[in-house]
């Protein structure tokens, strides 16, 4: 499922806390040279734990550019011929206004709609005790501008597993992956 190349590239990203948009989560995502199979990529992951394939990942994409970028998305068809997938790992930093991950814990609980809590906590419970629940899922700007958007090419935007990325914060960052999507 991995092949092994000679490079590695580095993105920041910040993720909102909540839907309100106050605070934000500072990830320092590293693209590792272990690139997936698009195949098995398509076929493998899941996303929001259910649905596979090239369709719903199409359909995450088009909300980047309706929600995000507010632009039109000309889609490829030989999209996955022009893309991979590449592994990473990240690192997280707080916002300042929370000095520890108990503080963090009880602001996202107060502000954060009861059933979106409830999956947040449930992931939180299978990452402290070892089940893999599948990594979030980037997609860097390269490869919306080869689709329509006109992004910073270094720009990354989270597709999907924001529940899932929360909750491994929660757990004390015991599974930093995450999978990118990037141009060839």
């Amino acid at each position: 499922m991995i092949r092994n190349y000679k490079m590695s590239v580095q993105y920041n990203f910040q993720k909102p806390i909540t839907n309100k948009r106050k605070f934000f989560i500072n990830l320092n995502l590293i693209q590792s040279n272990s690139e997936v199979k698009i195949d098995e990529f398509i076929s493998l992951y899941k996303i929001s734990n259910f649905w596979r394939g090239k369709i719903f990942i199409k359909k995450l994409i088009h909300k980047i550019f309706k929600y995000r970028i507010d632009a039109n998305m000309k889609w490829n068809k030989n999209f996955w011929d022009l893309v991979n997938v590449y592994n990473a790992e990240y690192d997280y930093s707080l916002p300042k206004e929370f000095s520890n991950l108990n503080d963090f814990r009880k602001h996202i609980v107060d502000r954060t709609d009861s059933k979106r809590m409830k999956d947040i906590l449930n992931y939180e419970k299978l990452i402290l005790s070892g089940v893999d629940i599948n990594c979030p899922l980037f997609i860097n700007g390269l490869v919306l501008n080869k689709i329509g958007a006109n992004v910073d090419k270094n720009d990354i935007f989270l597709l999907d597993g924001s529940r899932r990325l929360i909750s491994n914060i929660l757990s004390g960052g015991k599974y930093n992956k995450a999978l990118i999507i990037t141009c060839k």
